[in-house]
């Protein structure tokens, strides 16, 4: 079981690299999301931070049972509601592809993959895609 949640996190994490992202795996208990991702820009001479936590489906619907909740309020206590979205769910749909939401979004109730809309990656960043 750990190592099929360890393939979609380095799944992830990839997929974050290719966009330029510098992505760890920080599972476990000295974390509250399983990757930290960060990426520097120039621009504003500043890092981009994020905290994702992973999870995978078989079906269609992911549903929030109670250790996930509990997960997301971690996240949520983090998130400072007037910034910019830091912390993100990834849920992997298997065969289907990835829906990434800010947990600003997030209430807990279950998320429905939706064949037309494809990968999600919903604040993220505008340069993570799947046309790699």
């Amino acid at each position: 079981m750990a190592k099929i949640g360890y393939q979609t996190e380095a799944e992830l994490r990839n997929m974050l690299e290719k966009s330029f992202w510098k992505a760890f795996r920080v599972s476990g208990s000295i974390s509250c999301a399983d990757i930290f991702a960060f990426k520097y820009i120039s621009s504003l001479h500043s890092f981009d931070v994020k905290l994702i936590e992973v999870k995978k489906t078989r079906a269609k619907t992911f549903y929030f049972n109670p250790l996930v909740k509990s997960q997301l309020r971690r996240l949520k206590e983090i998130q400072n509601p007037i910034s910019e979205p830091i912390c993100f769910f990834a849920i992997k749909f298997t065969n289907r592809g990835w829906k990434i939401i800010s947990v600003k979004k997030l209430e807990g109730k279950p998320i429905k993959w939706e064949e037309q809309d494809g990968n999600n990656y919903e604040g993220l960043d505008a340069s993570f895609s799947d046309k790699d």
